[in-house]
This record gives C-alpha cells, sequence and structure tokens, in this order.
C-alpha cells in the first residue's frame, strides 16, 4: 500500500518564475532548462556565445573603438536574459512547464552553465586578451602628447602578422629583460645607422629637421598646460609626427652610432626629455636598453580606451576613442 505522505514528498516541487528568471541571468537557457526546455536552453547559450565570437572577429577585422559596442553588447546579454527568463515564467504560468526531468538538476545546470557558456566565453576572452588585443596602463609621460598618465590604451596584436613596423608607428613592445609592456614610436628602421645629439635625431646620415607645432593639427585631446612640455614636429624622412620636451632639460645622447641588425627597431619615447635634474631615466627607450628585435614587438597602441586622472581620480571623458598616431 503506498504512503500518501511519501509520494508527496517525493514529487517533484512545482517550478516558480522567480527561480527560472534568476537561472537565466546565471546564463540565458538555464531558465529554458528548468521548464524542461532542454534544446531550446542549450541553442540560447550558444547563440550569445556565438554573437561575442563575431563580435571579436568585427572588432579585429574593422578597428573600430570597442567600447560602446561592448555596452551593446552586454545590453544584448540583458536582453536574451530577460527574454528567456520571461518566456520560461509565461510558460510556467501556463502550467505547460515540464518537470521531473533527468536534466532538471542542479549539477546538469551548473555543467550546462559551464560547459555551453561560461567556458567558452573564457577560452574567447583568453584567446582574445592573448592574441588579437589587450590593454597597456600608461604610468609615464612617455608618449605625451599623444597618450597621458592615467590612460589605459587598447593594443592591436594582430597588425604586425602582416607586415613589418613602420618609420613613425608608435607599437607596443615588451622591454628586453623584463615583463613590462611599454609603448614607444619607431624611428629607424633594420640596418639603418643611428646617432642622436641631444634632441636631435639623425637616421642614415640624414638628420630630422622640426617645426613648431599647430595645436589643431594634432589628433589629441587639450594639451595638458601643467606640464611644462614645448611640442615640435619632428620630419624623419617621409614621416612626421609630434614629439615634446622640456624646455631647457637634458637629454640622453648616443654615445656612438649604432647600426641596427637585420631584425632590428629603435625606439624613442616622443616625450625626449627621459631625465630628471638628477640624471635619473624618467622613463625608457633604445636610448638606454638599445635596439629593439621584432619579436619584441607586442602590437600597435590603437585607441585610448579610458582615461582616469591620476591626480583626482575623475574620467577624462574626453581623451575616450582618442586614435593613437
Amino acid at each position: 500500500m503506498n504512503d500518501p505522505q511519501a509520494t508527496s514528498h517525493d514529487a517533484p516541487a512545482e517550478p516558480r518564475g522567480a527561480i527560472a528568471i534568476l537561472l537565466s541571468f546565471i546564463a540565458p537557457g538555464l531558465g529554458q532548462m528548468y521548464v524542461g526546455r532542454l534544446m531550446a536552453g542549450l541553442v540560447i547559450n550558444l547563440l550569445f556565445v556565438l554573437i561575442v565570437l563575431l563580435f571579436v572577429i568585427a572588432a579585429t577585422l574593422f578597428q573600430f573603438f570597442p567600447l560602446y559596442p561592448v555596452l551593446v553588447l552586454i545590453l544584448v546579454w540583458v536582453a536574451m536574459c530577460l527574454l528567456s527568463g520571461w518566456r520560461a515564467a509565461e510558460i510556467i504560468g501556463d502550467g505547460r512547464a515540464r518537470k521531473g526531468r533527468a536534466f532538471q538538476h542542479p549539477l546538469i545546470y551548473i555543467l550546462v552553465a559551464l560547459s555551453t557558456f561560461a567556458a567558452p566565453l573564457a577560452i574567447t576572452t583568453h584567446f582574445t586578451w592573448r592574441h588579437l588585443m589587450t590593454v597597456v596602463s600608461v604610468e609615464d609621460p612617455a608618449m605625451f602628447p599623444q597618450a597621458k598618465p592615467g590612460d589605459r590604451l587598447i593594443i592591436d596584436r594582430t597588425v604586425y602578422r602582416n607586415r613589418p613596423p613602420r618609420r613613425g608607428d608608435v607599437v607596443t613592445v615588451r622591454v628586453p629583460g623584463s615583463d613590462d609592456l611599454v609603448n614607444l614610436r619607431v624611428v629607424a628602421l633594420p640596418s639603418e645607422r643611428v646617432t642622436m645629439e641631444g634632441f636631435v635625431l639623425r637616421v642614415d646620415n640624414r638628420p630630422a629637421h622640426y617645426s613648431p607645432l599647430d595645436v589643431e593639427a594634432i589628433n589629441t585631446a587639450a594639451i595638458d598646460e601643467e606640464l611644462p612640455l614645448e611640442l615640435w614636429v619632428e620630419h624623419n624622412h617621409d614621416q612626421r609626427y609630434v614629439i615634446s620636451s622640456i624646455a631647457g632639460a637634458s637629454t640622453s645622447s648616443l654615445n656612438s652610432p649604432r647600426v641596427l641588425g637585420d631584425d632590428e627597431y629603435f625606439l624613442l619615447a616622443d616625450n625626449r626629455s627621459a631625465v630628471d635634474d638628477n640624471g635619473e631615466p624618467t622613463h625608457l627607450d633604445s636610448r638606454h636598453f638599445g635596439a629593439v628585435d621584432a619579436g619584441h614587438i607586442e602590437g600597435r597602441p590603437v585607441y585610448v580606451g579610458w582615461s582616469i586622472a591620476p591626480e583626482n581620480g575623475s574620467i577624462r571623458w574626453d581623451r575616450l576613442a582618442l586614435p593613437i598616431d
């Protein structure tokens, strides 16, 4: 004879709309699994992963500023979670929810969330950060006015897979003997001869020329008047770019000419005032650690992705999305 109390105790609990919505925000498809729709739940999870993959591919191919598209991507995720949860709650309200299925178990929910949602997103993020793009924080005024302390630069790791660095490129380089990433400008190419006397650069016996800067001609936010830096345009062979220096400051010179190897580049900070009043380096470039092998070049900064003023922690909205030239 059956025990009515035991039967009631063993029966699956009635589905609840609030739980369906909560599960949907853990992974969009879990709400559908909760009401017995396993395939729908798997498809929703994998659909969002596919959207993220397409976003990463598009960002890599078209080099657009990713902050605002990322916000749209977050809104898409929230919308998918809400729609999935709302649909699951609607099914529960209509009495069409199926319960007692083998996959309706907390451990299965965890396994599905990990295998079809969390793990693919983690793998995609890791691959993107390691091979496609990353972010480097600017800690010093080495690349002023292109980059300022407090900037976070978005680095394209793919740009030099199809072509070598060019004169005038700003590159992200791993400092020899260190894991630090810094941003510097290519001023001399493989096999060229480099000399530098004070601030004057000479490449293959051809001196760079300098002209006053038309501030409106550069692609940057307002010049920081608190930094006592003079701005100039350096004409280096066929390339022109903005450099800065402190009036009257000393600088590191090359003691003797350097001839670059077949795969070496000479990199300089745009802020050429590289030593303080005590003669100590404020930032490093090829004047200090020598020419850099192409294998140390990690990519090229393309945008200021975020910027926070170091002195007060305020967001510098005028610097967001500035291209790095």
